[in-house]
């Protein structure tokens, strides 16, 4: 028996955890289902080996929070947030190829818990892939708040996301990149992660929450705003807002 570490219970923990939800992999395998993982090194991105799987660990969590708590979150998103844009996408493209902003009406307390999910697991996790995630203080508050079902603010871990509309088979979409933690002069500590064409900034620390992350949660009608690029443009955007060297 060991001690889960989202509801610090003792109890047997299950031995296949996955960090990021399966689904968010669903568009980047190829026809051998593998996907390109982009490893992080001091002078920038570097393509890796393919992987076949996405990333697992074992004894994290315990069968109650894994497959109720998170699992729980992770299917209303799939289902009214990532599967709804994804049907988008191509039709987009076709209205509007120089990119656009657009909504979508949801949950915004579960949307948020999603992500924050995400960034507790990518935290605890050993794997190499997820090195450079460490909340180190932040953590243990960020657990507490996820296990007693917290009621986020707005300026509570704001996040940004950015989609690149795909212009070729094998475009920037079918890629996953190494998370990483960055930090703004203005605006303190971010977490950026990009997969299946969608780049994803979580604001963890700062007094000064940058107003493109708080403009997109209009919580009076339930509506988070998102952005979608050309693949040409977001390439450039992506660098702006997070750092990350995309090629």
């Amino acid at each position: 028996m060991k001690i889960c570490k989202l509801c610090k219970k003792e109890k047997e923990l299950i031995n296949k955890s996955h960090i990021l939800p399966e689904f968010l992999y669903k568009n980047i395998y190829d026809n051998k289902h593998r996907y390109l993982e982009i490893n992080y090194k001091k002078d920038g991105y570097h393509k890796s080996s393919y992987k076949q799987k996405g990333n697992y660990e074992s004894d994290i969590f315990c069968k109650e929070c894994d497959g109720g708590i998170i699992s729980k979150e992770e299917k209303y998103i799939k289902e009214n947030f990532y599967e709804n844009i994804r049907k988008n996408i191509t039709q987009l493209s076709k209205i509007s190829p120089n990119g656009l902003t657009s909504e979508i009406i949801i949950d915004l307390q579960r949307l948020k818990r999603f992500w924050l999910f995400n960034l507790y697991r990518m935290s605890l996790s050993n794997l190499h892939f997820y090195k450079y995630i460490n909340l180190r203080n932040k953590e243990e508050s960020l657990r507490k708040n996820l296990y007693e079902n917290h009621v986020f603010k707005r300026n509570e871990y704001p996040v940004f996301i950015a989609i690149c509309l795909p212009q070729k088979k094998d475009g920037p979409e079918k890629l996953i990149f190494m998370p990483k933690i960055i930090r703004s002069r203005e605006n303190g500590y971010q977490c950026v992660f990009y997969i299946n064409g969608i780049l994803h900034i979580i604001q963890i620390s700062g007094h000064n929450p940058d107003d493109n992350f708080l403009n997109k949660w209009d919580y009076e009608n339930s509506k988070f705003n998102f952005s979608y690029f050309p693949e040409s443009e977001f390439y450039l955007y992506a660098n702006v807002m997070s750092g990350l060297k995309i090629y």
